[in-house]
C-alpha cells in the first residue's frame, strides 16, 4: 500500500478479469431470458454456470479487500509501530465514515440534539406500568435471597441521573 491513501477508492481489488466475466454473466443471463427462462438445457446450464464463475470471483476478491486492509494494518503495527500516520491513513481509508450526519430534525445546536436524543431514549425506556414494574422488581429481590454469588448491594445501583453526573465530569 503507498503511503498516500486514496479515500474515495473503494474497489481496488476489481479487475479486468471481473469485468469479463461480469459481462459474460450478464450476456448469458439476457440470451437465457429471450429464451423464455428454460429451467434445463444448454442455455440453462451456460447461464448458471457463468453467473457462479462471477460470484465466486467477486467473492473472492471482496474477502482480499478486507484482508489486505488487516495485512496492511499489520504490517504498519508491526514494522513500523512509531509511525502512527501510516497506521492511520490505513484505518482511515477503510473505516471512516465521510458522511456524518450533522442535523437531527432540523435542529443543528448540539445542546438541542443531545436534549432530544435524552428525551427519546427516556420514553422509550421508561416503564409503562408502575404497578408492573413494581411487583417485578419484588419479584426479583424474593428470587435473590437464594442467590449464593456475588451479593450486590444498593451501593452498586445506578440511575440516568448517576450517569448523567458522570459525563458531565
Amino acid at each position: 500500500m503507498s503511503q498516500n491513501v486514496i479515500k474515495a477508492f473503494f474497489k481496488f481489488w476489481w479487475s479486468e478479469e471481473l469485468s469479463l466475466l461480469k459481462e459474460a454473466s450478464i450476456q448469458s443471463n439476457n440470451v437465457w431470458k429471450a429464451a423464455g427462462k428454460p429451467r434445463y438445457g444448454s442455455i440453462f446450464v451456460s447461464m448458471q454456470s457463468s453467473r457462479l464463475s462471477y460470484r465466486k470471483k467477486l467473492r473472492k476478491c471482496q474477502r482480499m479487500d478486507s484482508q489486505s486492509y488487516t495485512k496492511d494494518l499489520h504490517e504498519a503495527l508491526l514494522h513500523r509501530p512509531k509511525d502512527s500516520t501510516r497506521v492511520w491513513q490505513c484505518w482511515r481509508s477503510k473505516f471512516e465514515i465521510n458522511n456524518k450526519c450533522s442535523q437531527v430534525e432540523g435542529s443543528v445546536d448540539v445542546d438541542i440534539i443531545v436534549s432530544k436524543f435524552a428525551s427519546h431514549f427516556k420514553g422509550a425506556f421508561s416503564c409503562n406500568n408502575v404497578n408492573r414494574a413494581e411487583s417485578l422488581k419484588h419479584e426479583y429481590l424474593s428470587a435473590s435471597v437464594d442467590y449464593l454469588g456475588f451479593l450486590l448491594s444498593s451501593d452498586y445501583d445506578f440511575d440516568p441521573e448517576l450517569v448523567s453526573r458522570l459525563t458531565l465530569l
